[in-house]
């Protein structure tokens, strides 16, 4: 079983992955999931220059720890080789990556463990029938050109070649309404993309991007709970709970 922190939408907030890591630490979490968003200020458009610091520093704090899940967010998909394009996209920072983002293996859409599905914007019934996936345990997938599946895991069959991430009821972009309609009725979500006032649930779907930048989400052998406080399991509290 797994002790997973989940760190949502970063923003260019390379501080906030550092104090993630940093909890991550106190409750000796094996796993560490980020919900994406790495390129887009929530404070608007900023300097190039400071973006691709930001890219260097989150290569290397990745590089050095292996727990580390970096899913994309529906702004990542900007620097893939798609006809996919938001407002927030960076010309210039795109010709600095050259494909970088693509190639690195590290970057997957979404993945399940213990029974929990992590995403950037939530996994809906209807991408997955529109598309023919069929879930079980375990998902994980590689993104490969065109935003097609590169790399299937465990537990993930597919009878398309390419599975469209950029597609507005993928799980990189799907809105909050939708996910809540058309969420699969007996999976644990945790997604990041829907700021809301406090980190909270929606029945099985768990929202880790909220205002409060100091909480983050802790999910001990498939439970998400809250966390506000550094020290072992102090100051953690089971959201179905709250």
């Amino acid at each position: 079983m797994s002790r997973v922190l989940v760190v949502s939408d970063i923003n260019l907030n390379i501080n906030k992955l550092k104090e993630g890591l940093e909890r991550a630490k106190a409750l000796n979490a094996d796993t560490i999931v980020i919900t994406g968003n790495y390129f887009t200020s929530l404070d608007g458009p900023v300097r190039t220059q400071k973006v691709i610091e930001f890219w260097q520093e989150f290569l290397r704090l990745i590089r050095d720890d292996t727990r580390i899940i970096p899913l994309l967010g529906e702004e990542d998909l900007n620097y893939f080789n798609l006809s996919f394009r938001t407002p927030a996209m960076n010309m210039a920072f795109d010709k600095y990556l050259n494909g970088a983002l693509e190639r690195n293996y590290r970057f997957v859409p979404c993945v399940a463990i213990d029974g929990v599905m992590y995403s950037h914007a939530g996994v809906t019934v209807n991408w997955l029938r529109e598309n023919r996936i069929m879930l079980e345990n375990e998902l994980r997938f590689r993104m490969g050109k065109h935003g097609g599946a590169g790399l299937l895991e465990t537990g993930i069959y597919k009878l398309k070649s390419w599975i469209p991430f950029a597609d507005e009821n993928s799980c990189l972009r799907s809105s909050m309404s939708n996910l809540i309609t058309f969420a699969p009725p007996n999976i644990k979500q945790v997604v990041g993309h829907t700021m809301l006032n406090e980190v909270t649930n929606i029945g099985k779907i768990w929202f880790a991007l909220s205002d409060d930048k100091d909480k983050f989400i802790f999910v001990n052998n498939g439970d998400p709970q809250t966390l506000n406080d550094y020290g072992g399991d102090h100051g953690v509290k089971s959201l179905a709970e709250s």
